[in-house]
C-alpha cells in the first residue's frame, strides 16, 4: 500500500519515543506531545498513521479519526494502564448490566441480530447462559447509588414479573468474572473501545463486544458487526438512504478493532 504521510519516528528522551511530521512535534488531541514507551509501538503507530487517508494531522495535533486510536493506546503510561483494571473491576458489573446487547429486538429483525452476534450467542453458550432479552425502554437508574439488584428487579417487573433475578445476577457475574481475569492492557482497550463506540452507537455500555475482541472469541468484522446489531443498526432496522453512513461506520469499526489488537500485540512483545 503506498504510503501517504511521511511521520517519522525519533528518540526525544532514552527509551522514549515520540512522533514527528517533518520537523514538527505530532501532538495528542489535548495538546500533549505523543511519548511512546516501546520502539516496536511507536514504529507501528508511525507505520498505521502513514498509511491512512485525508489530513490526519491539524495544527500538529493527531486528529481522532477512524484508525487513529492506536495513537491513544500507545500514549499510555503503565500507572494509566493499572488504573484501568482498577476502574473496570470497580465498575464492571454495572458495564455489563447497561449493555445494549441485553436488549434484543422484539420484532423479526432480531434475526439478523442473533446472526450477527454468534461470537457473543457462542460465548453464551459455553457459559450455560442465555441472553436477558431485557425490555428497550429506558430505565432511570443511578449506578452511584442504587444496588445492581434493583435495576434488575425494575427490568424483571417490566419483562416476566416473577420477583426472582438469581438468574440475570449470574449472567452479569459470570461477564464480570471474565473481565476481572484482563490485563490491565486488555482492560484498558475495553474500556476506551466501549466508552467510544457508545457514542457512535447513540448510547449505552457496549463492553461486552469489546471483551469478546481482547480475549480471541471474536474478530475485528465480527466486533464491527456484533456491536451494530446491538445498537440496531443493522440494514434490517434501517432505510435505504442510511446504508453508506453505516456501511462507513462499519468500516471505521474495524479499523478501531485491528488497532486496539495490534496495541494489545506489541505492548505483550515489549521492546
Amino acid at each position: 500500500m503506498k504510503q501517504k504521510h511521511n511521520i517519522q519516528v525519533r528518540e526525544v528522551e532514552k527509551g522514549m519515543f515520540g512522533l514527528f511530521d517533518g520537523e514538527q512535534r505530532v501532538l495528542l488531541d489535548s495538546g500533549e506531545p505523543i511519548l511512546i514507551y516501546y520502539k516496536a509501538l511507536a514504529d507501528a503507530v508511525a507505520e498505521r498513521l502513514n498509511h491512512l487517508e485525508g489530513n490526519i494531522i491539524k495544527d500538529g495535533k493527531v486528529q481522532f479519526l477512524p484508525g487513529t486510536m492506536l495513537v491513544r493506546y500507545a500514549s499510555l503510561t503503565t500507572r494509566e494502564l493499572d488504573e484501568s483494571k482498577e476502574q473496570l473491576v470497580k465498575n464492571g458489573r454495572w458495564l455489563v448490566a447497561l449493555d445494549p446487547v441485553n436488549s434484543l429486538a422484539a420484532g423479526p429483525e432480531q434475526v439478523d441480530q442473533r446472526s450477527a452476534l454468534k461470537p457473543y450467542f457462542t460465548f453464551c453458550e459455553s457459559k450455560g447462559m442465555e441472553n436477558p432479552n431485557w425490555s428497550q425502554g429506558p430505565i432511570e437508574v443511578d449506578p452511584t447509588k442504587e444496588r445492581l439488584e434493583a435495576f434488575l428487579l425494575q427490568q424483571d417487573a417490566r419483562c416476566r414479573g416473577s420477583g426472582n433475578v438469581d438468574d440475570w445476577l449470574s449472567y452479569v457475574d459470570t461477564i464480570y468474572e471474565e473481565m476481572k481475569k484482563l490485563d490491565s492492557t486488555r482492560a484498558r482497550v475495553v474500556l476506551e473501545m466501549s466508552a467510544f463506540h457508545s457514542q457512535a452507537g447513540g448510547g449505552g455500555c457496549a463492553v461486552i463486544q469489546s471483551l469478546l475482541l481482547v480475549t480471541g472469541r471474536c474478530s475485528a468484522a465480527q466486533y464491527a458487526d456484533g456491536l451494530l446489531a446491538a445498537f440496531c443498526l443493522l440494514p434490517c432496522f434501517l432505510g435505504r438512504e442510511d446504508a453508506q453512513p453505516i456501511k462507513k461506520l462499519r468500516s471505521g469499526l474495524i479499523e478501531d478493532a485491528q488497532d486496539a489488537l495490534l496495541f494489545i500485540k506489541f505492548f505483550a512483545k515489549g521492546k
